[in-house]
């Protein structure tokens, strides 16, 4: 028993593929089954509680989720998915929470314009 207590302590089980655990050491162990409506035994295989503040998402931070870096072409959108968006925030009652971090901000480029007359630098504003 004091085995599992440090195993649950530190978020880590000895598993032979070197995979880490998939079901969250704080997952209350009620939740851990599940009966369906029909009687069947569900196991949970899989479980975050995302509890741990400020946690990184960016790849080989974490061993189950991982955040994207690239701009989002889909219809022309002008988005763009960052490492920096994602992360974890607790409130102070303890609760805790997966967020994703949007930006709108003013931005402004210079283009040089050769088709107007005398051609010359115009300031675009657009949200990004």
């Amino acid at each position: 028993m004091v085995t599992v207590a440090t195993a649950a302590k530190n978020n880590t089980y000895p598993t032979k593929s070197g995979i880490k655990i998939w079901v969250d050491p704080d997952t209350p162990e009620r939740d851990h089954v599940y009966i369906s409506s029909r009687g069947r035994k569900w196991d949970l295989v899989m479980s975050d509680e995302f509890n741990v503040v400020n946690r990184s998402f960016r790849p080989g931070d974490d061993h189950m989720w991982t955040s994207v870096e690239k701009p989002d072409g889909v219809n022309g959108a002008m988005e763009l998915y960052s490492h920096n968006m994602t992360s974890t925030q607790c409130d102070d009652d303890g609760t805790c929470y997966f967020y994703i971090k949007s930006i709108d901000e003013l931005n402004v480029i210079n283009v040089y314009n050769m088709y107007i007359h005398p051609p010359g630098y115009v300031d675009a504003y657009f949200f990004y």
